[in-house]
């Protein structure tokens, strides 16, 4: 048997290889992809998926909205299949857009059918075009880079992460969405030397067995990045962790802000002072932070560590560089309690349950 977590760790390290196929894929899909949105522009936007790919496309439909300035929704499949009056109105035809890194699902598969049987559409966003829900969609961003052999999703997020903001890049009006496309295609090229800076500089931070909870906060997009950011912390170490915007960390979750409790903060650029002030205010109470953030702020007052990106590139383009930081916090963390990450307890890379993939048709 390897080392515990040698495959998440070469999922992780090598992840910008996903980055490049997400874009050279979504390049290719444009047409097909503004084909398709411009037919159901009248029509629901629902971003669905399950598990991690929920909370990436809690993200998502964020972005639909800043970019398309189109609502949007972000749903799990299984309330479009249990609980259907919850998320569709009667005459609509909602443009479903499904992520997946398994295609087999069997809750996004019934959720897919039941999209289409109400004439509406669907794109596919996942790992292989060649599984049951991806046969389903059209047109299908296949990122096969993106495949991993660990249980916990790291480097196939990251691809569909980075795919569905190129869409919107591509999709959004031309002069703002051109701007940020080039940007987009700089992440590859500086992909192996940040992700490596990440590991040096702040992958042990969360190994201490003292620590008992950690807290991820991120708001807008950042939100659904911070919610993945602590189910992985839960699949890989075993360890109690929860996600709250930014400022709503102050509305009652501060409560648990103490010598046992970690912080890490996705600073955002709308006012990084006021989010880096939550931060500082939970280390008043004994909580060690941490700030991933473009810049390092020049008071450092209250931040245990900062993980400054220094990528140069405008706020849209550089949301992706959230995730190496926080997955290898929680691989390292894994490993420091003689766990292995490559397999998670209680879960497996996808859930089959017959009845419900049939339950849309």
């Amino acid at each position: 048997m390897g080392e515990p977590g040698a495959l998440s760790f070469a999922e992780i390290m090598t992840q910008y290889e996903s980055w490049q196929d997400a874009l050279e894929q979504t390049s290719a899909q444009v047409p097909a992809a503004r084909i398709l949105f411009n037919h159901f522009a009248d029509e629901p936007l629902l971003f669905v998926g399950c598990g991690s790919p929920y909370f990436l496309a809690r993200s998502a439909s964020a972005l639909a909205m800043e970019w398309l300035r189109r609502p949007a929704a972000a749903v799990p499949a299984s309330d479009l299949l249990l609980y259907p009056e919850t998320v569709l109105a009667e005459g609509h035809h909602p443009l479903m857009v499904a992520f997946s890194r398994s295609g087999e699902t069997s809750e996004m598969i019934g959720a897919a059918r039941l999209i289409l049987g109400q004439q509406g559409g669907l794109l596919g966003i996942g790992c292989d075009r060649d599984t049951t829900l991806m046969r389903l969609a059209d047109p299908v961003i296949e990122i096969q880079a993106g495949r991993e052999h660990s249980v916990a999703q790291t480097r196939s997020f990251a691809g569909m992460f980075l795919a569905a903001v190129a869409v919107m890049t591509q999709l959004a009006k031309r002069d703002r969405g051109a701007l940020l496309w080039n940007a987009l295609e700089e992440l590859p090229r500086m992909g192996e030397a940040y992700v490596a800076r990440a590991r040096a500089e702040v992958g042990r931070f969360a190994t201490d067995p003292q620590v008992e909870r950690i807290f991820f906060l991120g708001s807008g997009v950042r939100y659904g990045l911070a919610c993945e950011a602590s189910i992985k912390m839960k699949e890989m170490s075993l360890t109690n962790a929860e996600a709250f915007h930014v400022p709503e960390f102050r509305h009652g979750p501060m409560s648990m802000a103490d010598d046992r409790a970690i912080v890490v903060g996705m600073i955002g650029d709308s006012d990084p002072e006021e989010e880096l002030a939550v931060l500082r205010e939970a280390h008043e109470y004994g909580a060690r932070t941490l700030a991933l953030v473009e810049q390092a702020p020049s008071d450092r007052t209250g931040l245990d560590a900062i993980f400054a990106f220094d990528s140069g590139l405008p706020a849209g383009a550089r949301d992706v560089l959230y995730l190496p930081p926080v997955q290898l916090l929680a691989c390292e963390r894994a490993v420091a309690k003689g766990l292995d990450p490559d397999t998670s307890r209680n879960i497996t890379t996808f859930v089959h349950r017959p009845a419900l993939a049939q339950r849309g048709g």
